[in-house]
């Protein structure tokens, strides 16, 4: 009878000790789905439409709630700055510096540029072939754009010439102008990276590790000095910029990734992949210090904010 008791009373305590637990895991599922929508509120009252929307669809998945329905509702009556339809696939974005100027790469062989304050808009016509990546040079000087069948060009925003820096070769993937403007990374199909130096568009060299596989982004840390590559490689490779020598390997992703990017500070390098996450190292030690899941896809871009 004694151990009966016993038992039953275990049982109890079982059964309580997982009531508690299932309590404590809804109430930190409702406390993140309610931050996340005070953050959505606060990024409304600044303006941001995109992170509002965002982290109000994050908190809507989590779990039913009127106020976050509420204001959902209310974010739904407020429009973006402009939208437009460009007819074609949309290959690669930039922003300018100053915040202002879009550069947007399509299908449909052209680059446009968007003044998001006005939606004024300037088309770059002369490739032929699709334009996959674009860049624009920090000192906003010029835009940068590659196409699938290779082709390079370097067009001068302030005269409207245009040079071409490469007339065909292999797949342009990702572009990289260094932040004193004087240097492009251009990420190819073959796996090189190739350089050029700016304005004068002279061949600076070329940067590879043979058997990574396309070199699918690029992107120079503040000071110039460090160039990110990412691509079908499961590393990140950090190149000396003046030494041409790798200076580190990122590992983690257990797939390819097609987009990497720095830390304002040039501390964090942080990478989309295609295995559906965002991983983000330290530079100097090169340990991986958060790994980002949730998206349902691979993740085509990543960038700080």
């Amino acid at each position: 009878v004694l151990v009966g008791l016993t038992l039953r009373r275990q049982e109890r305590v079982a059964q309580d000790q997982r009531r508690i637990a299932e309590t404590k895991q809804r109430e930190a599922v409702a406390e993140r789905a309610t931050a996340l929508r005070e953050s959505a509120r606060a990024a409304l009252s600044r303006g941001d439409l995109v992170e509002a929307r965002a982290k109000v669809r994050i908190a809507l998945e989590i779990g039913d709630a009127a106020l976050t329905r509420s204001l959902w509702h209310r974010l739904q009556r407020h429009r973006y700055w402009w939208r437009k339809q460009l007819g074609a696939a949309i290959f690669s974005l930039a922003y300018a510096r100053d915040g202002r100027t879009l550069a947007v790469a399509t299908a449909g062989q052209t680059v446009h540029l968007f003044d998001h304050r006005t939606g004024g808009e300037r088309v770059l016509r002369g490739h032929h072939d699709q334009v996959t990546a674009v860049a624009l040079s920090p000192d906003g000087r010029f835009a940068v754009s590659g196409s699938r069948g290779g082709e390079l060009r370097l067009w001068d925003l302030s005269t409207g010439r245009v040079r071409v820096l490469r007339a065909k070769g292999n797949m342009v993937w990702g572009l990289a102008v260094r932040p004193d403007s004087g240097l492009l990374a251009a990420g190819s199909d073959d796996g090189r990276v190739r350089l050029w130096a700016l304005p004068n568009g002279k061949p600076a060299g070329e940067l590879q590790i043979k058997g990574q596989g396309a070199a699918r982004s690029v992107a120079f840390s503040p000071d110039g000095k460090h160039l990110a590559v990412g691509g079908n490689a499961k590393v990140v490779h950090v190149w000396d910029v003046a030494r041409r020598q790798v200076v580190k390997r990122l590992a983690g992703p257990t797939k390819s990734s097609r987009s990497v990017t720095y830390s304002p500070d040039g501390k964090l390098v942080a990478a989309g992949c295609y295995d559906r996450t965002v991983r983000v190292w330290d530079v100097a030690t090169g340990k991986l210090r958060r790994t980002f899941t949730g998206h349902r896809g691979p993740v085509m871009v990543v960038r700080f904010h």
